[in-house]
């Protein structure tokens, strides 16, 4: 799937959750199954100004049982991208997994990464074409038990092209359909 893109594709799903102090409670997701997050525009920054910018769509489907710290809650296994300013290859292999990192107590946002996440930009100036690969974190606010918008956590990806480091920031945040309710 090739598309103008950014770095897109990751953050965005921010599909399960947010960050906040690790805890040894489970977190379980309902109605979990399939899940779209939408409306968030990435940038993948890098020196001299070289700037990666695309809107994202992430679909995947998150796990209705409960998941601990380090533990899978779901996967990521589609990405469109729009409005890039750049033409950029999503490599979504077999699905970039979601793990949940921590949550607070009370619950009111978890931390989660994405993991395995690729893609290909080309035309680069000074460089080219660059594979950036690595994780995202994103974080969930929770407010009365459900899911609330999805917040990109500035991560750095690993690029393969010199000067151009692959720093992740959300200009928005993704909002995560079916909304979840997230219990503890």
């Amino acid at each position: 799937m090739r598309k103008s893109f950014l770095l897109g594709l990751v953050a965005m799903f921010a599909l399960a959750f947010g960050a906040s102090t690790a805890s040894a409670f489970p977190i379980s997701a309902s109605p979990g199954g399939a899940i779209t997050a939408t409306g968030a525009r990435f940038t993948v920054e890098g020196p001299l100004g070289v700037n990666v910018i695309c809107n994202v769509t992430m679909t995947g489907t998150l796990a209705t049982s409960a998941a601990r710290s380090g533990a899978s809650i779901g996967t990521i296994s589609g990405v469109s991208l729009s409005g890039c300013n750049y033409t950029t290859t999503v490599l979504i292999g077999s699905g970039w997994g979601i793990r949940v990192n921590s949550h607070d107590t009370p619950l009111t946002s978890v931390l989660n990464t994405i993991n395995n996440v690729a893609f290909e930009v080309q035309g680069l100036p000074l460089a080219g074409t660059c594979l950036f690969t690595g994780s995202i974190n994103f974080l969930i606010g929770v407010s009365g038990g459900l899911s609330q918008g999805i917040r990109t956590l500035a991560s750095t990806l690993t690029s393969g092209c010199p000067l151009i480091t692959g720093r992740v920031v959300a200009d928005q945040a993704f909002t995560l359909s079916p909304q979840q309710r997230l219990t503890i």
